[in-house]
């Protein structure tokens, strides 16, 4: 007799006790355990018939299923975020008070670690050695940077944001991810050191590769009438002025971060939503769209209204 651990991870995911799922799991596929009766299911748990019931209404039922599936792959994904941030806070100590990374230093730092004999690195080129291919220069940074940190290159190189500001300096932030990415993270993240960094449980990591359908991104663009939020606020003022439409004048956060507000108005040349605020007097705030996150509701936005300027 053996247990089949798929079909037992799906029926833990769905909320049974392990004893249980291991029961039910020996020997069936989960088809298989979709079609017994509940005097079945009592019969191979022991359990009296409500249990069993329960049981195979869990068992049956695609929406709980799913629900509770994606309740489990968003607590996996939170305590992925919470050990990506965790490597975020052990990169802040190679920064500088502005947050920026000298990769040259990490350079000269890694030839004398490792005793190779390169030529010594004159100061401000340490781009300049990868002007034929920029690209590898991101390579080549996140790999000092994840040798310093003790994680795998993949964890940096695709879990956050790299951009070089300067010959020799680069800035880091938390960026989307995307599958692929998700993957090397996840995996990654499994692999680092436990005295420094905050890793990713194997089980979590493998409930979310499992399940790499709850992923996916919705691409769908917003129309004027939806509900939004600003979706990375940061704690900063904003030091421009509220009417400068420019992308880059508009990545502070409105007096209103953190609150829900309706699109009246879309800018669509330069992407620039005009919200209205639920607040007493219906303050409005000029937003760009980059930096927001529709609300979903059931409206039909295969017809968007208004019209572009």
């Amino acid at each position: 007799m053996t247990v089949n651990e798929k079909t037992k991870r799906a029926l833990m995911a769905i909320g049974l006790a392990e004893e249980h799922a291991v029961e039910l799991a020996t020997d069936r596929s989960l088809s298989e355990v979709k079609k017994m009766t509940s005097p079945q299911v009592a019969q191979v748990t022991r359990s009296s018939p409500e249990e069993a019931n329960r049981m195979r209404r869990l068992v049956t039922s695609k929406d709980a299923h799913d629900l509770s599936r994606r309740v489990k792959y968003g607590a996996c994904r939170y305590r992925l975020s919470v050990s990506l941030w965790s490597v975020a806070a052990d990169i802040s100590r190679l920064a500088d008070d502005k947050g920026h990374v000298d990769v040259a230093r990490l350079f000269r730092d890694y030839q004398g670690a490792s005793g190779d004999k390169f030529p010594p690195l004159p100061e401000n080129c340490f781009l300049e050695m990868f002007r034929d291919d920029l690209n590898l220069a991101i390579r080549r940074a996140c790999f000092l940077i994840a040798d310093a940190v003790g994680v795998t290159p993949e964890v940096i190189h695709d879990g956050f944001l790299v951009r070089f500001i300067s010959e020799t300096q680069v800035e880091l932030a938390p960026g989307d991810i995307s599958l692929e990415q998700l993957k090397s993270v996840a995996t990654g993240l499994t692999e680092i050191d436990k005295d420094r960094i905050s890793p990713l449980d194997p089980e979590d990591a493998r409930f979310i590769l499992d399940n790499l359908d709850l992923a996916g991104v919705d691409d769908a663009g917003i129309v004027e009438g939806d509900t939004v939020i600003e979706q990375f606020p940061m704690n900063a003022p904003r030091d421009r002025k509220i009417s400068d439409r420019h992308p880059d004048d508009l990545r502070w956060p409105s007096p209103h971060s953190g609150k829900h507000g309706r699109v009246m108005e879309i800018f669509r040349c330069v992407g620039v939503l005009v919200v209205e605020f639920g607040d007493l007097g219906r303050p409005r705030a000029y937003i760009h769209q980059s930096f927001c996150r529709g609300l979903p509701d059931n409206r039909d936005k295969s017809v968007a209204i208004g019209g572009f300027i």
